[in-house]
C-alpha cells in the first residue's frame, strides 16, 4: 500500500493522528467521531477540541501555521490532528501555500550558555 493509499483510507475512516505520529510523519489509528468519546493515548485525559498554533521544521525551514483545529489532551497537553489537517498542513509545508508573512526567528546553540 502507498501513502497516498494510507492517507485516503485515513481520512475516509476519520482517524485521528497524534502529535508524535505527526512529528515522525507516522500515522497512529486512534479513531475519533462524534459518538467516541476522545481519550489521550498517553495519559488518559480527555480531549478537547481548540485552535492551536503549530510549529514544525521541515528541510532545514521553520513553519509557524496559526489556527489550526486540533484536540488537545486537559491533562498532558498533547495533540492530536484530524487526517484532513495533517493534509493541509503538509501542503502547506511543501508547497508553501497560505504563507502570509515571513519572520526572523532567532536561532540559539544550547551548549554555548
Amino acid at each position: 500500500m502507498s501513502i497516498d493509499e494510507i492517507r485516503r483510507f485515513v481520512v475516509k475512516q476519520d482517524f485521528k493522528i497524534t502529535n508524535h505520529a505527526f512529528e515522525e510523519m507516522q500515522i497512529t489509528f486512534e479513531r475519533g467521531g462524534s459518538n467516541v468519546k476522545n481519550i489521550c493515548v498517553f495519559c488518559g485525559g480527555d480531549i478537547c477540541k481548540n485552535i492551536v498554533t503549530v510549529v514544525k521544521e521541515r528541510k532545514g525551514k521553520v513553519f509557524i501555521i496559526e489556527n489550526v483545529p486540533a484536540g488537545v489532551c486537559t491533562q498532558c497537553g498533547e495533540r492530536e490532528y484530524d487526517a484532513d489537517v495533517v493534509s493541509k498542513l503538509e501542503t502547506i509545508m511543501t508547497k508553501r501555500k497560505a504563507i502570509k508573512m515571513e519572520k526572523l526567528v532567532p536561532v540559539a546553540d544550547f551548549t554555548e550558555v
